[in-house]
């Protein structure tokens, strides 16, 4: 639970750093941030990497298909439905959870195991959840992610990207940034 004399960027910290410094059966980072690399590119990009990631992530399937490449027309797909079947954030370790943040009441909160329990009734669609990623490519690596209950597809959606400003702007003060 965030004190009052945190701020969200501590608080946010502190919990991330607790989990990242777990080294438990029950870890959730697969891989650390020691040897990670960043190099500023032209145009003002960073690029990270972290060699670490590449000795302990699953390679992903490779797709094959009996239809020739030749046959299959290529579209750029934006509007994909949700399929069970392949992965998604209803199969995430449910240990990688780091926050809960819901928009309309404008909480957010870090003792996640509470929460979620009273939470869990049913989907909701102001509901966000924040998640570390188990291979981060730079420190406090998260994923926030709508309720995942929801079953949106793994797409960018404008109303969920206009929450999550909505939700920086309101947790801390952005004026040193803007």
């Amino acid at each position: 639970m965030q004190s009052p004399q945190q701020s969200f960027d501590e608080t946010f910290r502190y919990f991330w750093n607790r989990m990242y410094e777990d080294t438990s059966d029950k870890a959730v980072f697969k891989s650390n941030m020691i040897g990670s690399q960043c190099k500023n590119v032209d145009g003002g990009y960073a690029v990270y990497f972290n060699p670490d990631i590449l000795a302990k992530k699953p390679p992903r399937p490779k797709l094959t298909s009996s239809i020739p490449d030749s046959l299959i027309e290529k579209k750029p797909q934006l509007d994909v439905s949700f399929d069970e079947s392949r992965w998604n954030f209803l199969k995430i370790n449910p240990s990688s959870l780091l926050a809960f943040f819901d928009s309309k009441s404008n909480l957010l909160e870090f003792d996640t195991s509470e929460f979620f329990e009273k939470s869990t009734e049913k989907p909701n669609p102001s509901m966000y959840h924040v998640y570390v990623n188990e291979y981060p490519l730079a420190m406090y690596h998260a994923l926030i992610v709508p309720d995942p209950r929801l079953k949106y597809p793994q797409v960018f959606r404008k109303d969920c990207f206009l929450d999550i400003l909505r939700t920086y702007h309101s947790q801390f003060d952005t004026s040193n940034y803007m």
